[in-house]
């Protein structure tokens, strides 16, 4: 199976990817999300996304920060 996702920069300057799902009904930033570098304000953003939702583990905390970012 090829792999269809392709970096782009929307008109905003922010790096997103796209792919397959583009074609869906899908809002948006779900469709296209935001490429987030790997450094100190997004490791800060995840620890703020998992003290939201109380340590209750990796699959709530990256529900809480996509839902945001």
């Amino acid at each position: 199976m090829k792999n269809n996702i392709i970096l782009v920069k929307d008109l905003d300057g922010i790096l997103r990817l796209r792919g397959r799902i583009n074609e869906s009904n899908l809002p948006f930033d779900t469709k296209q999300p935001i490429v987030l570098p790997k450094n100190r304000l997004t490791e800060l953003l995840i620890i703020d996304s998992h003290l939201n939702v109380k340590h209750n583990g990796e699959r709530s905390t990256f529900a809480e920060f996509r839902s945001k970012y």
